[in-house]
Formats: C-alpha cells, sequence, structure tokens
C-alpha cells in the first residue's frame, strides 16, 4: 500500500508541474540575413539599419553586440546572392571595432510589427528595427570585409514564462574598402629548437605578402630522418598576420617511447589560410639538449634579489622581541636599512620598481608600530 501511495503521489506532482509550466519555444531572426554595405571609402562612415523578427508572442528584449564572422564564411563564393564577396580579396581583420550600435538593447514585440520589402524583393514581416554605424580608419586595408552582430534574448521581468527554447539567427554585414586588395603568403624559414629530450619545437616563419589580414595555421609538418622515413606529423593553431608582418607558426614533435636524437632533418611545411596555401621544404637541425638551467631575467634583463627586504624585516622584529632595543629605535634602524637597500635596488634595477615589496616593508612595520603603542 504505502508504494502504491508513492507512486500516486509522483504522477501526481508530475502531471501538476506538466499543467503549471508553461514551455515556449520561438526564434529571433534578422531581415536580411546579410546585408551588403557597397564600398565605402578610408575615413568616411555609413549609417545602416536591419530588422528583427520574432514567433515569439509577447516582448522579447534583445541585446546587440559586434562579433566576429564564422571562419566558414571565407569559404563561399565570390558573390552569394543579394551581396558581393570575394574571398581572395578579403580582410580577416574583424570590423566589429569600428562598429556603432546606436540603440542597445532593443524590445522586439509581436504587437509591433509591419511589412518590409527587401532589395532582393522578398517580403517579409518585421518587429523590430536596430540602427547602426560604421567608420572606417583613415589606414584600412583596400580589402572586402565581414562582420557580424548577436542577438543576446532576455524576457521582460514579470512575464511569467516558463521552460524556453530559443533559436537565435546572427546578422552580418559585408562591405570593401577600394584599392588593391588581395591575399598572399609564403613561408620564409623553418627552424628546430629542443625544449627536452622527447620533445622539440618546429618554428616556420610566415611572413604577410598581401594586402588583407590573414589567419593562418600549419595544416601539416611533415618531419622526415636521415632515412627519409616520416618521424612525425604536427600541426599548429591560427594566428593573425597583418600584410607585411612576419609571424612564427610553432608546432611541437613529441615522442613518448624514446628520446628524439640530435641530427639533420627533413621538415616539410604546408601553412593554410583558408583561400589558398603556403608550402617550404627544408632540412632543420635539431640540437643536443642543453643542461644548463635557465635564468628567468626580469623584463628589462636585470635581477635584484627584492625578497631579502623580508629577511630584513624579520631580523629587525627578532631584535626587538629579544629586548636588545627598544620600539622606536628598531623601527627608525629598519626604515634606515630597509630604505638605502630600496635605493640601492632601484640604481641596479631603475626598470623594475618593486611596489609589492615596499608595500610589505611599510605595512609590517606600521603594523608592529600601532600594535605597540
Amino acid at each position: 500500500m504505502p508504494k502504491k501511495r508513492l507512486l500516486a503521489t509522483i504522477l501526481l506532482a508530475a502531471a501538476f508541474i506538466a499543467l503549471t509550466t508553461n514551455a515556449t519555444a520561438y526564434s529571433i531572426g534578422t531581415a536580411p540575413g546579410v546585408l551588403d554595405l557597397g564600398e565605402i571609402e578610408r575615413g568616411q562612415s555609413k549609417e545602416f539599419e536591419f530588422y528583427l523578427i520574432t514567433t515569439a508572442d509577447h516582448d522579447v528584449i534583445v541585446g546587440l553586440s559586434p562579433i566576429k564572422v564564422h571562419e566558414g564564411f571565407f569559404r563561399q563564393n565570390a558573390t552569394v546572392g543579394a551581396y558581393n564577396f570575394t574571398p581572395s580579396e578579403a580582410s580577416q581583420l574583424d570590423p566589429g571595432n569600428w562598429l556603432t550600435i546606436r540603440r542597445d538593447p532593443v524590445i522586439v514585440s509581436p504587437k509591433n510589427s509591419f511589412i518590409l520589402h527587401l532589395a532582393d524583393g522578398s517580403v517579409v514581416k518585421a518587429n523590430a528595427k536596430a540602427e547602426l554605424e560604421i567608420k572606417v580608419p583613415d589606414d584600412a586595408e583596400p580589402c572586402y570585409y565581414a562582420g557580424s552582430v548577436n542577438l543576446i534574448p532576455q524576457e521582460i521581468p514579470g512575464q511569467g514564462i516558463g521552460v524556453q527554447t530559443i533559436g537565435v539567427t546572427r546578422f552580418m554585414y559585408v562591405f570593401r574598402v577600394p584599392g588593391n586588395g588581395y591575399r598572399k603568403g609564403e613561408i620564409t624559414d623553418i627552424q628546430a629548437e629542443r625544449e627536452a629530450q622527447d620533445k622539440v619545437r618546429i618554428d616556420m616563419v610566415f611572413k604577410n605578402t598581401g594586402t588583407c589580414t590573414l589567419i593562418p595555421w600549419a595544416d601539416q609538418a611533415e618531419i622526415f630522418n636521415n632515412l627519409d622515413n616520416l618521424a612525425s606529423t604536427t600541426y599548429s593553431g591560427p594566428t593573425i598576420v597583418k600584410p607585411r608582418e612576419v609571424a612564427i607558426l610553432s608546432t611541437y614533435w613529441v615522442d613518448t617511447k624514446k628520446d628524439i636524437e640530435s641530427g639533420i632533418y627533413r621538415v616539410v611545411a604546408r601553412v593554410e589560410y583558408i583561400t589558398d596555401y603556403a608550402y617550404r621544404e627544408q632540412t632543420v637541425n635539431v640540437p643536443k639538449i642543453i643542461s644548463a638551467p635557465r635564468i628567468r631575467p626580469t623584463a628589462q634583463g636585470c635581477y635584484f634579489p627584492w625578497w631579502i627586504l623580508l629577511v630584513l624585516i624579520g631580523l629587525f622584529l627578532i631584535v626587538y622581541a629579544v629586548g636588545a632595543l627598544q620600539l622606536a629605535y628598531t623601527a627608525l634602524l629598519a626604515f634606515i636599512i630597509c630604505g638605502l637597500f630600496t635605493v640601492v635596488g632601484l640604481f641596479v634595477c631603475p626598470n623594475d620598481i618593486p611596489v609589492r615589496w615596499i608595500l610589505i616593508e611599510l605595512i609590517v612595520i606600521l603594523i608592529v608600530v600601532y600594535w605597540k603603542t
């Protein structure tokens, strides 16, 4: 009997939750999905707008935030539908830093619906309008650009909304800065550096020889030994490289079974940057492991043992504790000696100001003085 009552209670509770919970599902999209702003000269601004569409039966607050477009956008055809975009002439620099959102957030309401005629001839029913402005800097690259605006829906408090499923579509925009834009890069050198007995770093020096920003990565770096047998295949992560700049793409060869022998190896490297790739084959020398310990330098290459300040403070506290000197004399002597030590440290390393050590010195001494007086 108790088990039957327990089962009945669980069923009643589940039925109550199902009846009282307001489960909703709606979507928020944009019109148009991709807006072509045309050509924008350097130093000029352009205002534009897009519209938000919802299937919700209640008002929704939508926040707007610039976000980078997905990498796949640069793999599409040159001309798609109602906008023009040539990936081989496009910069992967995010134009979101140039964007100003005039009104954020916006209220998307099903009660505020209006008919919208798009440039491609389609007709949609929109529920809100977003207003933006983009200002192209004077030194912008002469390329195509693609940006995106993320939609962040938030429920208005007090509407009694329960469990929700929300589908959101991002808005994207494209434009072109006039000029000779093209994407090109090359691997100028390959170097090897041992980091451990079983670990070697392969550095590929990549130069952006085009006029548009690239985000390259080492798609593969095959390493062959002196017998021309494949020893390892490594990869690297992406990095941003602006026109005429050089970046190092590092990959790591790790052998978990045995130590990596020193000697000459052949590296076949391929660096991808979406619209094309760079290829280079070169021999590298893997050096013997360096047994000497590395000295960690400061930012300016100098080092001073500021930790001695704590030792000095500790000695002064011991001197005071055993009663060798009165508090006033101990504090005065501590200030003088620690001050001289600090001056010497600043003279040796003028660009490495020991703010934290000086504060520790002052705080400890002042605490002792306050506690005793």
